[in-house]
Parts: structure tokens; sequence; C-alpha cells
């Protein structure tokens, strides 16, 4: 595993990186680094990800908008998460930039309707923020709730998760 740095618009983030793909991103510049390996057997890089400039490079085009789903998803290494969770991360990843969905919404896009809850439950999983936008990720009655990625205790530029989630989606006109 290989952490790079991230030069993100609220400092430099540490980043993990195995077999060529984002396992990690941790929003507390702060706190001890140490991400959990995916378990995988060590291979050769199979995903883009070979140096700290393709980590800026694909992480700032994701905070502008510009990657696509499937470039966000062939950047990541889901392996770690169970299939209930990848089905989760691949429908979130599909929500463009700009756009939100609810919990219930997401549900029924991932392949289990009824399972709002679970998939608030695999969000607060959800080590790859910003790749796999969790922020826009709304309740039905309102904001909902936020992690910032699991593992982080911080949100950068932020008093409280929420306001950090607002910022993130103001980012992306979203005004909620």
């Amino acid at each position: 595993m290989q952490i790079y740095l991230w030069s993100s618009p609220w400092g430099a983030l540490p980043v993990a990186v195995e077999n060529g793909r984002i396992c990690a991103i941790a929003l507390d510049p702060g706190a001890p680094f140490a991400p959990v390996g995916t378990g995988a057997v060590a291979r050769r890089a199979t995903g883009p990800i070979t140096s700290a400039r393709e980590v800026n490079r694909i992480l700032n085009a994701a905070l502008r908008g510009q990657l696509s789903a499937r470039e966000r998803l062939a950047a990541v290494d889901l392996s770690w998460a169970t299939e209930f969770e990848q089905r989760v991360f691949r429908a979130l990843a599909s929500v463009r930039f700009g756009e939100t969905v609810t919990y219930g919404e997401l549900a029924a896009a991932s392949g289990s309707p009824r399972a709002a809850r679970a998939v608030g439950g695999a969000l607060g999983k959800n080590r790859v923020p910003v790749l796999i936008p969790c922020h826009r990720v709304l309740a039905s009655n309102g904001i909902g709730g936020f992690g910032g990625g699991a593992g982080s205790s911080w949100r950068p530029g932020a008093t409280d998760p929420i306001a950090f989630k607002r910022a993130l989606l103001r980012g992306e006109g979203v005004d909620a």
C-alpha cells in the first residue's frame, strides 16, 4: 500500500492506494492514518494510479465534476466492502455532480428498495468520500447525516459534519 498526499482545498490529506486504486481518503490531516488493507493478495497494479500527481489529478477532477461514474469507479478499490455496500457505492457513483438522491432512492437504485437505513449504514463505512460522493445523499425530510468517510473524526473547514456536507453541496451548486 502506498500513501500519497492530496493537495485538497482543505490542505494536504493522506490517500491510500493499493494495486493502483484508491482504497481510503482521510479528511483529517491531523489524525493518525492507518487504513485497513483490503485483504487482497498483493498483485501488480491494475488501476490507473501510480503517483501523487495522478491522485491529485483524479481527486481534483472529481471535486470539479469532471469524472464520469465509470472513471470514479475505475479509480477506487472496493474489495473491502460487502456485496450490498458495493451495490450501494456503484449506484451512488452514478449520481451526477450537482444532483442529489435520498436514502430511499439510493436503496431502490441499488436493488434493495426497502433498505434505506442499511444504505445509511453502508455510507457510514465509505472509505473513499469524494469519489463515492456520500454527501449527495439526503434524507427524505432534509439534509440527513454525514460522516466524511470511515474513520474520519474531523471535517475540514467546518465546525460540524453537516456544515461540511452543505459546503460540498454548495460547491456543486446544490442548496440544501
